[in-house]
């Protein structure tokens, strides 16, 4: 995908240096200006759709550990803690990775996501026995465990959802209906009659 960006873009450029000649340097500059920014915005697009899970999930995994720390004690954790959260987050995306989840062909699906959150709650269970200044209370594992099950299951159904409708045509066929009276449309018929036999 990206080499074709960047043969079509490249193409784009090539056609502005042949066709315009010096006395049209502004000009040029102004295309080959356009050219490189819209390219920009086009390798931009195309960035984002591969990592946009990774962003989603961490960002859920990341509520989820605020979501329990604040149901378990009552607070939000402070600095020193969102270091040891983050490395919890990593561990759960590094398996995530390794379950080919962030392959296009597996994004959105349910049953790996299940099992590498699951296989990521043994892991970093294990932290809290291992690597003790990682340690953490293991009823906030568990319980981010339960919310980032809930919500990164949740955001793949509803896009799962979503795209069956686009994939379908399901409820976005527009119906054009015109409304004529009955005199127009005999007009119109007699009209088109008589001049199709003159």
């Amino acid at each position: 995908k990206f080499s074709y960006v960047s043969n079509f873009y490249g193409a784009m450029s090539i056609f502005v240096n042949k066709n315009l000649n010096t006395s049209s340097r502004i000009l040029s500059y102004l295309l080959k200006s356009g050219i490189f920014l819209r390219s920009l915005v086009s390798y931009t697009k195309r960035s984002l759709k591969i990592v946009y899970p990774v962003i989603i999930d961490a960002a859920l995994f990341f509520i989820s550990f605020l979501l329990s720390v604040y149901f378990r004690f009552h607070i939000f954790p402070n600095k020193s803690y969102i270091f040891i959260i983050s490395v919890y987050i990593l561990v759960w995306i590094v398996i995530m990775w390794l379950f080919g989840i962030y392959l296009r062909k597996n994004r959105l699906t349910l049953l790996k996501t299940f099992n590498a959150i699951f296989v990521g709650f043994f892991v970093n269970s294990s932290i809290t026995y291992f690597l003790k200044e990682y340690a953490y209370s293991r009823e906030v594992i568990l319980a981010s465990t339960l919310w980032a099950l809930f919500f990164l299951l949740s955001w793949r159904t509803v896009l799962k959802i979503k795209n069956f409708f686009v994939e379908k045509n399901i409820l976005l066929n527009k119906i054009t209906l015109l409304v004529v009276s009955k005199n127009m449309l005999k007009a119109t018929i007699d009209e088109k009659f008589n001049s199709s036999h003159i």
